[in-house]
This record gives structure tokens, sequence and C-alpha cells, in this order.
């Protein structure tokens, strides 16, 4: 890759975040966006699409903008997405986030253009901005009305990377930078499991993309880029992990090495339970300050890197919006310093927070007047999800930041021989509602799930129906719809 070309993309990205300040000179932002989940995929579609569309239409009063469907605090729990961009130097503020652009006043003052990418209807929350939408490329079912006058290019492929490498493809009078091309790759090759036959998700235009693309980057290893990208996805503690090293001090808490690009400032929900929780477990006082709380939780053998990267947690959390403070002499008086009992506490909290990080990390809503079911895709086993923790708990959090009556998990991992198995589970505080949609998923032909109820005597929780997934073909990109025609049916 010539440094021209990186300079390109680095730019473009650059100029993006520097227009959205002042839009005053634009008449048209034309946004691509992925889903909300916001995984690899979405995010390639609409950085590939983004750049595509400004080099071939590009002019002073339109701009032309890749929005990642995420709030920005939440970009580190997509774990495989700043592993793929900064292999590429893309980082997290080159990006534009949700949070970092107001799409409802761009819609109002007649300056918006929407192309979606990975999807191809607006979230309920966004159905204000329908008109907006010009263009849609997507690999999952057409849920667009016939009446629809909107530009659709929907196929069944493997991933939406593919389909967006076909149109630009087709242009042979734009040229885009090898790393865009090279995120195409890496994305069809982890959608599509390695262009796996039993993974079921693989189409020949998938593997014909693939290969132009293998010729256009030269010598490959097309495993390797597959397993580096797979093993990003699944690691989804590392920062949690080298946190509890860092404190106890104990090379036994990971079992790996850890490279400079696992110093990440961990990331963790920003939720009033989240402070409350933790706070009570430290047996402070609800305001107590940020630094105080670091010192006398953890002791005073940690070094200052280790004080920053806490208090950057801490602040994340929500933890230091107050002015109340505390002297060093009155706090230890009122709590004192904390034995390794009280460190195990906290070591635990922080474990039970990162099962809320996993099903947040990759979650779908369908919401049908008021009833909402959420849909998590998750990297590893359900054994390995809830190993250790209080399953109940942690659903039951879910569900209720989530405002879901149901939750449904698709588990989808890989084994010693790196064949792909699928497990799912459904949860409901209603048991009725667990059972229905448990009998509906099973009784379900079109496809078949293949659904074998799962012995799995560690995960307690009463409301929790666990089941092996036979049909390994069945993804949650089949799933959602029939929720939706269930959802339908009440």
């Amino acid at each position: 890759m010539s440094s021209s070309e990186e300079s390109e993309l680095r730019s473009f990205l650059k100029s993006c975040k520097s227009h959205l300040t002042d839009t005053s000179s634009l008449q048209t932002i034309h946004v691509v966006i992925g889903n909300e989940a916001c995984d690899l995929d979405s995010v390639v579609s609409a950085l590939v699409y983004a750049f595509f569309l400004f080099k071939r239409n590009g002019t002073q009063t339109t701009l032309f903008v890749p929005v990642l469907n995420i709030p920005s605090k939440k970009y580190r729990l997509a774990t495989e997405v700043p592993f793929a961009l900064e292999q590429h130097m893309i980082s997290a503020d080159l990006l534009t986030f949700r949070d970092q652009i107001n799409l409802n006043e761009l819609h109002r003052e007649q300056k918006l253009l929407l192309t979606l990418v990975d999807h191809n209807v607006l979230h309920r929350d966004d159905s204000e901005l329908a008109s907006a939408v010009c263009k849609v490329i997507d690999h999952h079912r057409n849920q667009q009305t016939e009446t629809s006058s909107v530009s659709c290019m929907i196929e069944p492929v493997g991933s939406c990377c593919t389909l967006v490498a076909e149109l630009v493809l087709r242009d042979p009078d734009v040229t885009i930078p090898e790393e865009l091309w090279s995120l195409l790759y890496a994305t069809i090759l982890l959608d599509t499991v390695c262009l796996s036959e039993s993974a079921g998700r693989t189409t020949p235009k998938d593997i014909q993309h693939v290969e132009i693309l293998e010729e256009k980057l030269g010598k490959i290893n097309r495993k390797e880029v597959f397993e580096q990208l797979q093993a990003a996805r699944m690691d989804v503690s590392v920062d949690e992990n080298v946190l509890l090293y860092k404190l106890s001090n104990q090379s036994s808490v990971i079992n790996r090495s850890m490279s400079s690009s696992d110093m990440m400032v961990p990331i963790w929900p920003n939720t009033s339970f989240s402070m409350i929780a933790l706070h009570q477990s430290l047996g402070l006082k609800e305001r107590t300050k940020t630094s105080y709380i670091i010192r006398h939780a953890f002791g005073e053998t940690f070094d200052e890197e280790l004080k920053v990267e806490l208090e950057g947690t801490f602040v994340l959390l929500g933890l230091d919006e107050s002015n109340d403070m505390i002297d060093d002499k009155q706090l230890e008086i009122h709590v004192g310093y904390y034995n390794e009992s009280k460190r195990e506490v906290v070591i635990d909290f922080l474990e039970r927070l990162s099962a809320l990080d996993i099903l947040r990390k990759d979650v779908k809503t369908i919401n049908n007047h008021g009833m909402v079911v959420s849909v998590s895709s998750v990297p590893n086993s359900l054994k390995d999800l809830f190993r250790d923790r209080d399953v109940d708990a942690v659903l039951k959090e879910f569900s209720a930041h989530q405002g879901a009556a149901v939750v449904v998990i698709m588990a989808l991992y890989l084994d010693q021989q790196r064949e792909p198995h699928r497990e799912l589970a459904v949860y409901s505080e209603d048991i009725l509602l667990r059972d229905q949609v448990s009998s509906f998923l099973k009784q379900t032909e079109q496809p078949d799930f293949g659904l074998v109820p799962l012995s799995a005597p560690l995960i307690a929780c009463p409301n929790l129906a666990l089941y092996t997934q036979l049909n390994s073909r069945a993804s949650r990109k089949v799933l959602l719809p029939l929720v939706t025609e269930w959802l339908n049916g009440l």
C-alpha cells in the first residue's frame, strides 16, 4: 500500500469529521450507515461504499460520510472491528459514530440522504428518517415494501461486503485504496467462516469475490487472515484480563502474552446499576470521588499507568460526576484499606459485567407494539459465556437494559477441528412467554433449527431454556424474520 493511498483514506475520514462541525455550506450530507449491531460487515461496508461515492460523485456541496451505528463509548465492545481497522491505521478518532451526528436535525434541514448497508429497513426509533433513504445494499431478507422507490441491491450472500465489492468493481473509473480491498476481503472471510461449506453461509458470489480480491492483494494467507479476525471477535475480555493481571500481579490471571494494543481502557456499561453495585461492593457512599475508590479498593501497589487506566474506566462508568471531595484521612477512617477478600468482590463484579458486555456486543431488537424481543449473537458456547456467573442476575439486568420481554441468545463457535457449532437459548422472566417462543422455534420447518434440549447443569437459571442447534446454517438473519412473524401473530 502506498503512502498516498493511505493518506487519501485518512484524509477522507478526517474531512468527514471536520465538515460535520459546520454543515452550513453543504447542500447534501449523504450518510452511509450499517445496522445497530455494528459488526465488521456493517462497518466495512459503510466505510468502503462512502469512500466509493466520494470518489465517484464528490462535490464541494455534498458530503459523503460513513457512520457507525453505535455510540462512540461502545466501540471497544465490537472487538474485531477495532482490531481490523487499527491494522490499517484507522483509529477511533477518525471514525464518525451515531452520537456524533444529528441525523434528525439534518433531515429537518432537508440535507440528509441515507444509504443503508447490511440492513434494509430503519430501526423503529429512526422511522421518521425513512424518506431520506435513497439506497439499500444488504444480504438479509427484503423487508422493503413493494411500493418503495428506494434503489435496492438485496441478495442472500454470505456478507454484505461481497455486494459492496461487486458494486465497486463494476466501475473501472473509481480506484480505492488497498486497505479497503483488504478489509473487504477479511470481512467476507469472517462472515462466511473462511468460505466454510458446513457453516452454510457461503455462496458462489462470495467465493468469486474472495478470489478476485486475492488477485488484487497478491500473496495472502486466507486461513491466517480468518483466524486472526475470529480470535479478535472471541476475545471479549482482553481488557478485563489485562486489568486483573496488573491488579493481582499474578501471571496466572492470563495465560497469553500481551501486546501494546491490549492496553486499552476497558469500557463497561454506563448504567445506574453499575454505579450503585460498584459502590456497594466497595462499601462506599455513592458520591465518593473516583481517585479514592481506586486507591482504597486496590491498595497502593499499582503504578501510575494503571491508575490512569482505572480512572478512565471509572469515569466511563459514570462514577466521577460529583464534586463532593473527601480527603485521604476521612476516607481511610470511613472504609479502611481493603483486604484480599474485598478485592475479590470487585473482581467478581467486573467478571459479571463482562457477560453483559458479550450480550450487548452484538444485539438486535424487534419491537412490535411495545413487545420487545432482543436477539444476541455471541462468539462462544453458552457454557463458556455463563461460566462462574450468576446467570439469572446477568439476564435480568440485560433484559431490563434492553426493555425486552424475551431474550434469545444465539451462540456460534468453532470446535477443536475448526467446525462451526451452534447453541440457542431463550430467556424470559415470564415462563409462559419463554415457552411460547421456544415452542415456536422448535416447530418451525422453514428452516428447521434442529433444536435439541441442552443439558448444562453448570448454568443454573430456571427461566432459561437451552438448546443445541443442529442446523448450523440457521443464523440470526434467518431467525429475526421468524420472531417478527411470531410477534405479529400475538
